[in-house]
């Protein structure tokens, strides 16, 4: 049996301990009513019990799939790097929008302006003070030397 992690992409192996007969579950009250089995599974020494639906290929639970079909294990591996990849094409985009709308918001928010404005000054000031006290400890050297 194949156990794939969708949260931290592992996959790992267990096997299966114990499969009920086939029954309703009672927690399904109010929907069409289906057969499933109760499968125990022993996942690295530790004894854990599952509901699937009766003849299911899968189960899911807690963000694992657990399948004893490689095909079945491998198509959600290959899903899951589709949407990774397609995720991957959109950060540029949102990095440009990002972009855009720190732009229009300098331009339309007077707060925004006025603080982009006061910390140009300020930077402004900051190099023109570090200039002068760049000059003043080469005067103080030079008086110092003579």
């Amino acid at each position: 049996m194949f156990l794939f992690d969708r949260l931290n992409v592992t996959v790992g192996q267990c096997t299966v301990a114990g499969v009920s007969k086939p029954h309703f579950d009672p927690k399904m009250l109010g929907t069409p009513p289906s057969m499933v089995v109760d499968v125990t599974l022993d996942i690295n020494g530790v004894k854990k019990s599952y509901v699937f639906n009766e003849g299911a290929e899968f189960g899911t639970v807690d963000g694992l799939l657990l399948t004893p079909n490689r095909e079945v294990f491998l198509r959600e591996v290959q899903s899951l790097q589709g949407q990774a990849e397609a995720d991957l094409k959109l950060v540029d985009r949102k990095k440009e929008t990002i972009a855009k709308c720190k732009a229009i918001t300098a331009e339309y928010d007077p707060y925004t302006k006025d603080r982009q404005q006061m910390e140009t000054r300020i930077s402004s000031l900051e190099k023109t003070n570090k200039d002068l006290l760049d000059k003043m400890n080469e005067l103080i050297k030079a008086v110092k030397t003579k």
